[in-house]
């Protein structure tokens, strides 16, 4: 095998009854709307290409493709996948680029419905039957077009048989030829985002294994089943059976897209996120190991009860609004003291004898801000567009339909805002998917220092001005406050690093063959934030990496991984729950079932910075 790092396999952690084998490259089953994903998501630009050994196809109705894998549970996930490449719709409409191989079918349904049913082997006979074929799959994420290929197992293909909308034996390097599936980007649940897809093996039928061992470039024998075929992609990289259209490449580690202001072979530094960990002294403490000059430093005390204290360099030290409550922002002595340059001071305040204190530390701009006047109210911002963060500071007008700047350049994923001046004023919060995945609607907000779900706040955001240089406020004291000061901390999400996203419960333990939900996003999260928005659940904070899903220190009585959390809402100590795992490629719910994180059908959203980009780590 040529190199790449890593390459996708299916995984049990996003599995409805699949049977999995060869190194998990094999996915099998002999039931009704199974299906089972992968570990790797797309990137949000590229060319790519996969091959798939896929067997019983006409008597087990065998299907799969690109399906969105947040907001749907597994199973929905699998019905959703199959049924998209028909007419039929008893899955989510707008979820899957898919082909059902029974009938020749591939194609999407939902609003622009399209389907063609030209699927054939190279000879153009029936791809419809129980004899294994070779399927080759190409995707051109920047042109929105997507081929499927067709070769025979014998090894007497020397070449894929690629077919584009009605028409066989295309040249997929002429993207004119493709299936254009830009209004199915367009209108999908993702709001035209590539990255909330991941690869889907989806059987629907009793009457055999509808198996598929899949190569994405790891082994292009299939499990022993052909001769390797030796072929790598446009980089180099990758073990295919057959020849790779010029410009597509292996779905690998090595291939995979990131802002070059992130990437730590080119800054030398780590991520622009970390947790650290320090012990009070009851005096002054200088905690470093942060790996950047910190701007936004959320410390919590996890052995006893005292709240979740925020600090940024744009409000300046000693400045702590509390996100438990309402109250104003408190001028606290002795608490944090100082910004270093690779970590930060603090006093008694926030270092009590033998405490054990947690703080969470994101990058922006080392506290230099400037003015925008991209909106209706004069901001000052501090801005770091490679980390999508940035710190906006205001004063309020109490009017409405009114707009501030925010300077990311690309419209925001997550919005927090505080009045600094009022002391009776909820943390409101904007999530681009706390509407269930559908479109976010005015003066609806949820609020971090409750456990509310999503819910209509009077005067709160203005949807229409949430824009890639705004965001969008109305009158209410809590976001507008007339004369008051104003702060808000906005994100964008980045390759490799952030993801605002959501997923649906439901109510499973994880198995060998069923799971509970799994979101891969392509990095390994440091910080992981989860919400439930459809009901009162606490807002969740993980980062323990010690006792995440590989470690062997805080095992439960069962053996089992314990995660170490705390909410946002709450003065509470850490708590321990088995199980939530987070993985090198995301995070999955393991045996967590409980309804702050897995209710059956409930609504989560969740918010994601990253510790290592893909590109220089593993799966699992």
């Amino acid at each position: 095998m040529a190199g790449g790092g890593t390459f996708p396999s299916y995984t049990r952690f996003m599995n409805d009854g699949l049977a999995l084998s060869l190194n998990n490259l094999k996915a099998g089953s002999a039931n009704f709307y199974n299906g089972c994903g992968s570990t790797f998501c797309l990137p949000t630009s590229g060319k790519w290409i996969s091959e798939h050994y896929v067997g019983n196809r006409y008597n087990a109705y065998t299907g799969q493709g690109w399906c969105n894998h947040q907001y749907e549970k597994v199973a929905d996930q699998a019905q959703s996948s199959y049924e998209s490449a028909t007419s039929q719709d008893r899955g989510n409409p707008n979820s899957a680029l898919s082909a059902r191989y029974n009938d020749n079918m591939w194609g999407f349904t939902g609003t622009g419905t399209t389907h063609y049913g030209n699927l054939r082997k190279p000879d153009g006979t029936t791809a419809a039957d129980t004899n294994p074929l070779l399927y080759g799959w190409l995707l051109d994420i920047d042109n929105n077009r997507w081929w499927i290929g067709t070769a025979l197992v014998d090894g007497t293909s020397t070449a894929w048989t690629w077919f584009g909308p009605d028409t066989s034996d295309v040249d997929p390097t002429d993207a004119t030829t493709g299936f254009d599936v830009s209004a199915f980007i367009a209108l999908s649940k993702s709001q035209g985002d590539w990255k909330r897809f991941s690869w889907f093996h989806t059987p629907n039928s009793a009457g055999g294994d509808a198996y598929c061992i899949s190569n994405w470039g790891q082994d292009s024998t299939f499990g022993g089943n052909m001769t390797a075929g030796g072929n790598t992609d446009s980089n180099g990289y990758g073990d295919f059976q057959l020849p790779v259209p010029s410009g597509f490449n292996a779905l690998c580690s090595a291939n995979l897209p990131i802002d070059e202001n992130l990437d730590p072979a080119n800054t030398e530094e780590r991520m622009p996120c970390n947790v650290v960990e320090y012990t009070g002294t009851g005096g002054n403490v200088n905690v470093t190991g942060v790996g950047f000059k910190p701007d936004l430093v959320i410390i919590k005390r996890v052995d006893n009860t005292e709240a979740p204290a925020w600090f940024d360099s744009s409000r300046g030290v000693l400045n702590e609004v509390a996100s438990n409550g309402s109250n104003d922002e408190n001028t606290t002595a002795n608490s944090l003291t100082a910004f270093g340059t690779d970590g930060f001071t603090v006093g008694s305040d926030k270092s009590a004898s033998t405490g054990k204190f947690d703080a969470m530390c994101w990058k922006c701009n080392g506290g230099t801000t400037s003015s925008n006047s991209d909106g209706t109210i004069t901001s000052t911002v501090q801005v770091n567009q490679a980390a999508g963060f940035s710190i906006v500071q205001w004063t309020g007008t109490g009017t409405n339909t009114q707009t501030i700047g925010h300077g990311l350049g690309v419209k925001p994923a997550f919005i927090i805002i505080k009045n600094r001046s009022d002391d009776s004023t909820d943390w409101l919060c904007w999530h681009q998917y706390m509407n269930s995945r559908v479109a976010p609607v005015d003066n609806y907000a949820i609020k971090m220092n409750t456990t509310t779900g999503y819910e209509s706040v009077s005067n709160s955001y203005d949807v229409s001005g949430i824009t890639s240089t705004t965001i969008g406020i109305n009158s209410s004291n809590a976001i507008n406050g007339s004369t008051d000061d104003m702060v808000a901390w906005v994100w964008a999400e980045k390759d490799q690093y952030s993801m605002f996203g959501s997923y649906q419960g439901n109510g499973n333990a994880c198995a060998t063959t069923v799971s509970s939900p799994g979101v891969p996003m392509n990095f390994k999260p440091r910080i992981l934030w989860i919400k439930r928005t459809d009901n009162a659940e606490p807002w969740l904070v993980y980062y323990r990496e010690i006792e995440g899903y590989l470690s062997s220190a805080a095992k439960g009585e069962s053996g089992n991984p314990k995660s170490g959390y705390w909410s946002l809402e709450s003065n509470g100590a850490e708590t321990y729950y088995e199980n939530m795992y987070i993985h090198g490629n995301g995070f999955s719910c393991g045996d967590n079932n409980s309804a702050e994180v897995n209710a059956s059908g409930g609504s989560y959203v969740f918010c994601a910075w990253g510790e290592t980009p893909m590109r220089y780590g593993t799966a699992f």
